[in-house]
């Protein structure tokens, strides 16, 4: 049983996965196996979909985890791993910092900020994101919907957990900001 299909049965949710698909390209020949599953956690749906690639290049595990909200809270939010880079460029130009110095240098940050202020002096939050590579988005195109992909994959159905904990946390500072 895979981490999605195990997280599923353990919330009673909806679990489908899609036949295997091929593609041959001129790297190689990639399997394509698309699985979905939807949970409702605290009154909150969220899917975990991926998109799993095996065959010539079998590093690649797109997961994305999507929490649904249940209105347009018109907030935006990024959150990033920092590059070396957007280190340098900071420490000329330097944008509102969160509460907490580790998340600083490890994340960038862009939104409301407000909420931005309000994650970065939540203890909790920023222990469980810290050395996390995640991306985290609630953008103009998905209002509704706050988006984390992993940068290299979930280790087991604990990591799991704790990533849905991180969507859950950034939905309660929004409902608590706005309301």
């Amino acid at each position: 049983m895979n981490i999605i299909e195990e997280l599923i049965k353990k919330h009673q949710g909806e679990y489908c996965e899609d036949s295997e698909k091929a593609s041959t390209m001129l790297s190689g020949r990639y399997t394509f196996q698309p699985q979905r599953g939807i949970i409702t956690l605290d009154g909150t749906k969220i899917s975990i979909n991926i998109n799993e690639v095996g065959g010539a290049s079998q590093s690649t595990e797109p997961y994305r985890l999507v929490l649904y909200l249940s209105k347009d809270y018109k907030t935006r939010l990024e959150i990033f791993p920092k590059t070396n880079l957007m280190r340098f460029l900071e420490f000329f130009a330097p944008k509102i910092p969160t509460n907490s110095e580790l998340v600083n240098k490890q994340f960038s940050f862009n939104g409301d900020n407000g909420l931005i202020g309000i994650l970065g002096a939540d203890s909790t939050f920023c222990t469980k994101i810290k050395n996390e590579k995640v991306f985290i988005l609630i953008g103009e195109k998905y209002p509704k919907h706050i988006i984390l992909t992993p940068a290299h994959g979930i280790d087991d159905i604990e990591h799991l957990e704790k990533l849905l904990s991180l969507l859950k946390m950034i939905e309660e500072k929004i409902k608590g900001n706005i309301t």
